[in-house]
């Protein structure tokens, strides 16, 4: 397989991942699990920035393996594209793809895009979840970071960079949330747990 079919590859099995997961957790709970606050909240604007960031990324992958003369238009890094640069970057993007799913089925039915103050869930603190406290975020990341190597140009490090801030501030907003919630037990997680590794 090539890059383009590579890259082509991954982006079904994102796709396939996080429909699977919205499915599985809808079943479990019975509730829509991506959370949209009827105010205008930060939790919202960052979910709304969360699709655009996949939607850049969606759109870097098509142009570039199947519109291939659009992909200029994407302003491409030229002294970037090395065959040893971007083969690091597809392999980043589904190790990262990996480590994302397995911590999202270990958190279960706790699953959630946004912040659920409505439904209580289980504090999830083992498996991936004992060595970093957003290992979801974390792989988010780590698949943008993987992209801009496999494909760069601009609006592959625009969404890698809106990536790093948009879920560096959604950690934190979560954190704040869940200490309110869990109380003691979330802040005993907090002492032991490293934010991101």
């Amino acid at each position: 397989m090539d890059a383009d079919d590579l890259l082509l590859l991954f982006g079904c099995l994102f796709l396939a991942a996080m429909l699977g997961r919205i499915l599985s957790t809808y079943r479990r709970t019975g509730r829509f699990p991506i959370i949209w606050h009827e105010k205008d909240t930060a939790s919202n604007f960052i979910v709304r920035l969360i699709v655009a960031i996949v939607a850049m990324e969606a759109l870097s992958i098509i142009l570039y393996a199947i519109y291939d003369s659009y992909y200029p238009y994407l302003v491409p890094i030229t002294y970037l594209e090395k065959s040893t640069i971007q083969s690091a970057g597809i392999l980043l993007a589904y190790l990262s793809l990996g480590w994302s799913a397995i911590a999202q089925a270990q958190m279960g039915a706790s699953w959630r895009v946004g912040i659920d103050t409505q439904q209580e869930t289980a504090l999830v603190a083992k498996g991936l979840y004992s060595f970093s406290r957003h290992p979801i975020y974390l792989g988010f990341i780590s698949v943008t970071v993987g992209l801009f190597l496999a494909m760069p140009n601009a609006m592959s490090l625009v969404a890698c960079v809106l990536a790093i801030v948009v879920l560096s501030i959604e950690a934190r907003l979560e954190e704040e949330f869940l200490v309110s919630r869990y109380g003691d037990a979330y802040e005993a997680y907090l002492k032991q747990t490293r934010r991101w590794l």
